[in-house]
């Protein structure tokens, strides 16, 4: 597993260990938490930042779809992520409108939807 910035350790040593990134993120998906806090660091800075002209509106959406993608690297997860697809798969049409990105929220809930307790 490759983590950015962060020494290479599986998710669940840092939470037994009780790392300060285990800490810091509550035992919650720790790793994708701090690959999504430093990915947007990473874009504080227009040199590194190419969606610097986009609106508010559109970089708070822009911003929600890469945090719900990353937040869905959480391997503590899969089997919940599974099963909501599989739960949508039958009616999902591409072609509609209504289907489109950011119209399944269940499917890969955003981080605030993703505390749970361990």
């Amino acid at each position: 597993m490759l983590c950015l910035s962060y020494p290479i350790v599986l998710l669940s040593a840092q939470i037994s260990a009780g790392t300060p990134l285990a800490q810091r993120y509550n035992d919650v998906a720790p790793l994708e938490n701090h690959h999504c806090s430093y990915a947007f660091h990473l874009l504080d800075d227009p040199k590194t930042n190419p969606f610097y002209n986009l609106t508010v509106e559109q970089f708070r959406r822009l911003r929600e779809d890469i945090i719900r993608c990353i937040m869905a690297t959480d391997m503590g997860r899969h089997n919940d992520i599974i099963r909501n697809f599989k739960a949508i798969i039958d009616i999902f049409d591409i072609h509609e409108q209504e289907h489109k990105v950011g119209s399944f929220p269940n499917l890969c809930p955003t981080p605030a939807a993703t505390q749970t307790f361990r």
